[in-house]
């Protein structure tokens, strides 16, 4: 796993759900541990998607994603593409 890649995005999410970085472990269920709904996943994509330089990233295989660790294998294959 990328560790660069983890702390950036660890970083972005806590922002963007006003938690602290420590909340947001590789285990992290955006709904039950951050509160999240779909509407706020999608804002925190966008945001990971500035961040990050990738454009669009939000598709259909995006939808799957429940934790923290699924969001960051699913950024590494973006970045691979």
């Amino acid at each position: 796993m990328n560790q660069m890649l983890m702390m950036k995005v660890r970083s972005v999410i806590a922002q963007q759900f006003n938690v602290d970085v420590e909340m947001v472990t590789p285990k992290a269920n955006f709904r039950e541990t951050l509160a999240a709904d779909s509407l706020d996943f999608v804002e925190m994509m966008m945001s990971i998607a500035r961040h990050l330089d990738l454009g669009t990233v939000i598709d259909e295989e995006m939808r799957k994603i429940e934790t923290v660790d699924q969001l960051i294998s699913y950024l590494e294959m973006q970045q691979c593409n």
